[in-house]
């Protein structure tokens, strides 16, 4: 064998590796979001049928806000301080090839995942690719179209966002915005009315990709 054949080899081999939140309903929901991740573009390692974030004619699947920095503080106003809780404006990147569907995920990553606001169902041909602030508090929503969104942790319970409502000198929690892009263009086996951990399972059983952007907050 040459020396050359012997160096491609070897390369071919190196190519090929590879109130305040606490209901009982909701409580204790682990899954792939168990760590705060140090980028805003991250893969949910929770999810075993998960492909690759990256899709090669599309570059990174990312998530980002105008209003939160990865890592930064939540602003009061997308918080249950001050009584407005709006859900901030989000945008993010094509998913890879056989995207049908987009949902996205609030979850308390310091209280045990616990699930904040699911939306889902998002058109993989919405234009463009984002959310603006303050998603109406409704279950069937007309923009995006199609999209849905189930019960709130509050009582007595709302549809849609509730943002970030971590307890008096409870100290800083870390909040993690995740979407996620489907291989089903409707979410199947769940209603407005299933509970938001029960939605947050069917997203992950049909999680092609995901991307997250973190963020912390605490009562002031």
């Amino acid at each position: 064998m040459t020396k050359t054949m012997i160096i491609l080899l070897a390369l071919a081999a190196v190519g090929c590796g590879g109130g305040s939140e606490g209901d009982d309903d909701d409580a204790g929901s682990a899954g792939g979001d168990a760590a705060v991740d140090s980028g805003m573009t991250v893969l949910d390692a929770g999810a075993p049928d998960s492909a690759s974030a990256i899709d090669a004619s599309m570059g990174v699947f990312s998530l980002t806000s105008p209003v939160l920095a990865e890592g930064m503080r939540f602003a009061n106003e997308y918080t249950c301080v001050g009584g407005i809780d709006v859900s901030p404006e989000l945008a993010w990147t094509p998913g890879p090839a056989g995207t049908l569907s987009y949902a996205i995920v609030l979850t308390d990553v310091t209280f045990n995942n616990f699930v904040h606001w699911v939306i889902w169902d998002i058109p993989a041909n919405t234009i463009p690719l984002s959310l603006p602030r303050a998603v109406p508090r409704s279950a069937n929503l007309s923009s995006p179209v199609g999209a849905k969104q189930c019960t709130s942790y509050t009582s007595p319970p709302t549809f849609g966002y509730r943002g970030p409502c971590t307890p008096v000198n409870d100290g800083v929690h870390n909040y993690r915005f995740t979407v996620y892009a489907l291989d089903v263009a409707t979410l199947p086996g769940v209603t407005t009315n299933t509970a938001r951990t029960a939605v947050r399972t069917q997203v992950l059983a049909h999680d092609l990709a995901s991307a997250s952007l973190n963020g912390t907050f605490s009562q002031p």
